[in-house]
């Protein structure tokens, strides 16, 4: 008969390797971090072979002043893993990327489990997403197949009103309050 003693500490040993094996979220996705300036992102596409990296395929369209979005299409010929890829930046420094991946190379299930085997349990697990976050980075993935890489801070401050943003803290701490007590 196994004792209660070592059967509390496997348990113990698996809830914190779960924790101790998951990654530290990244601060953009492969080379294209945040903050990097459009050129700089311009001339990591060129290098990328998941993308194509002929100059005028690289689409650039100013939504606002201060607020530029650079499209790119995936490059078939090397594994056609990403269909589409949107760069978003304000003032010039990249805070957004969203990566349509193809379903038939990917799948949402697939991105799902790579995500959780490397990052760890979802923040937030929904039917059609699910998301990694912290206090600088959220990662986000979506069927069919989407993948988003958001820095939080530029997103908020773009986004919100800071009585907006003082709500959702608020709402934030409740929510974790209320699941606490359950």
């Amino acid at each position: 008969m196994v004792k209660p003693k070592l059967i509390l500490l496997i348990i113990c040993f698996f809830i914190v390797s779960m924790f101790t094996f998951a990654e530290e979220l990244p601060n953009g996705y492969k080379k294209y971090s945040f903050g990097m300036s459009m050129d700089e992102v311009k001339d990591a596409i060129k290098e990328d072979s998941l993308l194509k990296n002929v100059r005028e395929e690289v689409l650039s369209v100013r939504i606002q002043p201060d607020k530029q979005i650079l499209t790119v299409y995936g490059d078939r010929r090397n594994g056609g893993y990403v269909e589409k890829a949107y760069f978003q930046f304000n003032e010039d420094k990249l805070f957004y990327i969203y990566l349509q991946l193809s379903e038939k190379k990917v799948g949402y299930y697939s991105l799902l489990k790579s995500m959780t085997d490397k990052y760890g349990n979802a923040t937030n697990l929904e039917p059609k997403k699910a998301s990694w976050e912290n206090d600088s980075v959220r990662i986000q993935i979506e069927k069919p197949c989407v993948l988003k890489y958001t820095d939080i801070k530029t997103w908020d401050s773009l986004s919100s009103t800071e009585a907006e943003m003082e709500a959702r803290k608020v709402e934030k701490i409740e929510r974790e309050k209320f699941l606490e007590d359950l």
